[in-house]
């Protein structure tokens, strides 16, 4: 640990004369710059890759996953990757678990013991947290005027507003923290949650974990070398590795070859997407987009508080801080009249709830560049990962979310969802998955589905035998048991509902 310590102080002043260079440098050094960094070919040999997303916090699930894994193993207590194997996690570390901190560890240290087979997948509940620096310090958590106008996507909710409706004596950092994660971040227990995992530490009770401790947790997990900014620092938009192509939500056609520009002018009155490069190589793509990604981190590292105090911070002003940009990019509403950001964060392939085929733009895009999967998460779907095939069958999208597993539904009469009997609140129940993708023999699908039927299946990308990726009539074939038997699923929205065939 004290070289990992060493090596995050000598990477961070290097990033530091980076930015410091950005700031001076002429347009052709610039040039140079950028030239320099999208040549880099992101593309690595693996001869085994488990996939695994969304674990949100909820360490349970992690241990679960980790004993199914194919490419890591728990030895006294330390995880190791077994020798040729790639893991990557696609994003969304936190927010709906007692196991934020932990994970987050556990994952940071895989990354520093295996830096080149180790690939780390920014999601929207990492890249918000961005949002604590400015909001929560002593400068800027109350505005001049004494009154919080609130969030243009949450219209209605404010800070006074919560403190009356919760009985809350003040507007206080920790209260204002709640406000956030309750009602604009998504995440309504989890500074309950965080309550918990601090007694753990502690061995006492929940009860015993004062506001202010949770609040000083938050704000440490986002400082200099806290567990939050190091995953910001480590992880990526986009990862290639091997023929796989790995975002956290999905690659769309109005998202491929979209490069947003490297430092946004967010006072402009030029519409965020409307400031987009196109780029035709996949290669190329990843490689800008996470320049994109770093540099907006590490100006955010420099300076975490830089708000410039607009006269609109809830709306367009929102984004005038420094990683505002990443923020923006991060994100599914923009303020009123601007369009969506075409982007691979805060996106999905499903339609009123169903899986949808690889778009013929998407599959173009990707199979030119010699790549034959994308993975993603981002959007649960029932208890098990979804597979999509592309018309042409050159390309296959798996969706491997499925953080709201118990809630799916099963025609069969003598099968029912199994729910966690210790954490009532967990919407996963006990399933667990791995997506493997093994060089030349396909998509390996393991695990057990929200009955604790375990299933392992291999998908072949180009097969022309029906199986998981195809239809049934409106139904979509989404695994297959060991006897043969098909899993079919359908979705009304977010009520997914299984049926065997």
């Amino acid at each position: 640990m004290r070289f990992a310590a060493m090596h995050s102080v000598v990477r961070a002043r290097l990033q530091s004369l980076a930015l410091s260079f950005l700031a001076v440098a002429t347009a052709s050094e610039l040039a140079w710059l950028w030239s320099k960094a999208t040549s880099k070919r992101v593309c690595k040999k693996a001869k085994l890759i488990g996939y695994v997303t969304d674990v949100e916090g909820d360490f349970a699930y992690w241990n679960r996953y980790v004993g199914l894994s194919r490419v890591l193993r728990r030895v006294d207590g330390r995880l190791e990757l077994k020798d040729g194997c790639h893991l990557v996690f696609g994003g969304d570390t936190v927010d709906r678990g007692t196991g934020d901190l932990r994970f987050l560890k556990e994952l940071l240290t895989l990354k520093s013991a295996y830096p080149d087979r180790v690939h780390l997948i920014l999601g929207n509940r990492d890249v918000n947290k961005m949002r604590l620096t400015a909001e929560l310090c002593d400068k800027h958590w109350l505005p001049d005027d004494g009154a919080h106008p609130g969030v243009y996507w949450a219209p209605g909710s404010t800070p006074a507003a919560f403190q009356q409706k919760h009985g809350l004596a003040e507007d206080n950092r920790a209260n204002r923290l709640k406000w956030m994660l309750k009602e604009n971040l998504g995440s309504p227990d989890a500074f309950e949650f965080r309550r918990v995992e601090l007694s753990t530490f502690r061995s006492c009770k929940p009860a015993n974990v004062s506001d202010d401790e949770v609040l000083e947790s938050y704000l440490q997990s986002v400082a200099p070398y806290g567990l939050m900014t190091e995953y910001l620092q480590q992880a990526q938009l986009a990862a290639i590795v091997g023929d796989c192509l790995f975002v956290h939500g999905a690659c769309l056609p109005r998202s491929i070859g979209m490069v947003p520009p490297l430092n946004h002018d967010e006072t402009s009155a030029l519409p965020f997407s409307a400031s987009f490069a196109k780029v035709e190589c996949v290669h190329e793509w990843v490689a800008q987009l996470n320049l994109f990604a770093s540099t907006q981190v590490q100006q955010w590292i420099k300076d975490p508080y830089h708000w410039p105090g607009a006269s609109d911070r809830g709306g367009e002003g929102f984004f005038q801080r420094t990683g505002g940009g990443l923020l923006r990019y991060g994100m599914n509403d923009m303020p009123e009249g601007q369009p969506p950001v075409p982007g691979v964060v805060y996106a999905n392939y499903l339609v009123q709830g169903n899986p949808q085929d690889v778009a013929p733009e998407v599959e173009e895009f990707v199979s030119k560049g010699g790549l034959r999967y994308i993975l993603t998460g981002h959007q649960p779907h029932g208890d098990a990962p979804v597979i999509m095939q592309s018309a042409g069958k050159k390309v296959m999208a798996v969706a491997a979310d499925t953080s709201y597993a118990k809630f799916t539904k099963w025609l069969e009469e003598d099968r029912s969802a199994l729910t966690d009997p210790i954490d009532n609140k967990n919407t996963r129940g006990l399933v667990a998955f791995e997506v493997c993708v093994e060089e030349t023999k396909g998509v390996n699908i393991h695990g057990s589905l929200s009955d604790g039927t375990m299933v392992d299946f291999t998908c072949h990308n180009g097969s022309s035998m029906q199986g998981p990726g195809d239809k049934v009539g409106e139904w979509w074939i989404k695994g297959k048991l060991p006897d043969g038997r098909l899993v079919i699923t359908h979705a009304e929205g977010f009520n997914v509902t299984n049926q065997l065939l």
